[in-house]
């Protein structure tokens, strides 16, 4: 079993979540100005716009609640090791109406 942590703060963020996967909030698979595939899906940051915060942590197996072209969800048998290896490989973000592509976005390193 695997275990990730999230503590997500968001500030600005205003207007709903929206996103195809089980949340709005994740992490995806690639590099640095690249779009790619959720691998694990994060409570969305709630509160006021000034300050929406998301505590908790996700446990594997991974769901997201989209899926690859084969249609296995883009979550199976993604590990935690593969951020460790490769931090740089792996960015976060959340969706919402008005930005559909994504409000905020952080690479891991």
């Amino acid at each position: 079993m695997l275990t990730i942590l999230s503590d997500i703060t968001l500030s600005g963020v205003t207007g709903e979540y929206r996103s195809p996967a089980i949340t709005a909030t994740h992490i995806h698979e690639a590099k640095k100005g690249a779009a790619g595939p959720p691998r694990i899906a994060f409570p969305n940051p709630k509160g006021p716009d000034h300050r929406r915060v998301s505590y908790g942590c996700s446990t594997g197996p991974f769901v997201t609640g989209t899926n690859n072209t084969a249609g296995v969800d883009n979550g199976a048998g993604f590990h935690v090791r593969q951020i460790v290896a490769n931090p740089s490989g792996f960015f976060t973000d959340s969706h919402t109406v008005q930005y559909v592509a994504g409000a905020v976005r952080g690479q891991l390193a």
